[in-house]
């Protein structure tokens, strides 16, 4: 893929039919909703699985032994705030004491590990209501074996059966007409604000209102070396990384996620890519969010199109408002709700015919669907941080 990826859907084609090449049998064949396997996971979700080989680790009362007792699994729950319960940790022993640690990130509902065999591991973890990775891992050399992507194909389903009706397969010329993009940022893309309030806003307390008369505590960031993040420095001065205002206090700006760690860059002319370690933040969040509920608009990064229904199920029709002639830099909108589809996360919008901050429900004019970021990995809009 040409994007670097941050969303579910990154590296893949989606379950539209102009991507029938991701399914084994196109959809419009199928009996009805089914889970598909369209290959190996994307990056984003490859991230949020982080292998550490011979940790020290007892195994649990309630780990779960191999049929031929000679290995075991138990999950565990990191010490972590309420915002990342969904982290989980399996750990996997094998018979001459050796521990491997898989720590998976955001995951959304518990893992239930089983044997294959005698010491082949099976693990299906759900990033969604749509998204899983499965897995399957070697316990006596603690690898993985096996590591795919799989789906839920309702939408897919759905999708083939709206278009092609009951024609198997579906005339290539019907499905060019409702290819549905991936919603994905492109490398290099902000996507999202990290509170850093220990130095930038002074205080260590997450609860409290960051206040600049709080004493400072250097950032430790790292980089990327020989496989695994290097400290390289203890910051102490604010102006040492990019920021931006968010909800009236400095954060700092977010290029890339992976389980417990944020990428962030220093200012200056070089703009250098390090690391900071989850533990040290007060709290990510993400552009999609920031766009819901704020004063804001789409740019000439929304291609005109408004879809019936997330993900580009029901088809689309184009606004007028991006008519040639009547192009804007900026369309006044409001975002009322994110979802996470097949195709990445999507953004319902109001648009309104009007500019800037003068709008009111007379000036509506449309209301739909858009992927949250747009072909070329942009975001399809912005907002007023500090309003009108």
């Amino acid at each position: 893929t040409k994007h670097g990826v941050v969303g579910f859907a990154a590296a893949i084609l989606l379950a539209s039919p102009a991507a029938a090449q991701t399914f084994h049998t196109e959809p419009s064949c199928w009996a009805g909703p089914r889970i598909y396997h369209p290959g190996p996971p994307s990056e984003e979700l490859a991230r949020k699985i982080e292998r550490t080989p011979d940790v020290t680790r007892t195994p649990r009362d309630n780990a779960i032994m191999s049929p031929n007792g000679a290995y075991q699994a138990w999950l565990e729950m990191p010490n972590r705030p309420d915002r990342n319960v969904a982290d989980q940790i399996l750990y996997v022993a094998s018979e001459q004491g050796r521990v491997t640690r898989f720590y998976i990130a955001q995951a959304q509902l518990g893992l239930r590990p089983s044997w294959i065999n005698e010491k082949l591991l099976f693990a299906r973890i759900s990033w969604g209501r749509v998204v899983y990775t499965d897995i399957i891992i070697d316990a006596e050399s603690g690898e993985f074996l096996y590591q795919e992507e799989a789906r839920f194909g309702q939408s897919a389903y759905e999708q083939y059966k709206q278009v092609c009706g009951n024609t198997c397969p579906c005339d290539p010329g019907v499905l060019s007409e409702t290819e549905v993009q991936v919603s994905a940022p492109a490398e290099g893309e902000v996507i999202g604000h990290l509170l850093l309030n220990s130095l930038l806003n002074h205080t260590m307390n997450a609860n409290v209102a960051p206040s600049p008369k709080t004493r400072q505590s250097p950032l430790p960031v790292f980089v990327e070396a020989n496989g695994s993040r290097l400290e390289i420095a203890r910051l102490t001065d604010p102006k040492a990384v990019l920021t931006n205002e968010h909800q009236e206090w400095e954060s700092a700006l977010v290029y890339a996620r992976a389980p417990g760690w944020y990428r962030i860059k220093l200012s200056g002319k070089a703009g250098r890519d390090v690391w900071v370690r989850e533990a040290d933040t007060q709290g990510f969040t993400p552009m999609t969010e920031l766009l819901t509920g704020s004063l804001a608009y789409l740019d000439e990064d929304w291609d005109g199109r408004l879809w019936h229904s997330p993900d580009g199920t029901n088809g689309y029709t184009r606004s007028a408002v991006k008519d040639p002639g009547l192009a804007r830099e900026e369309y006044a909108a409001e975002f009322t709700e994110i979802r996470e589809t097949e195709s990445g996360p999507w953004l319902q919008v109001k648009i309104y015919d009007t500019d800037g901050c003068q709008r009111d429900e007379s000036d509506l004019i449309a209301t739909g669907w858009i992927p949250a970021w747009s072909e070329d990995g942009k975001l399809a809009g912005n907002y007023y941080a500090r309003g009108c």
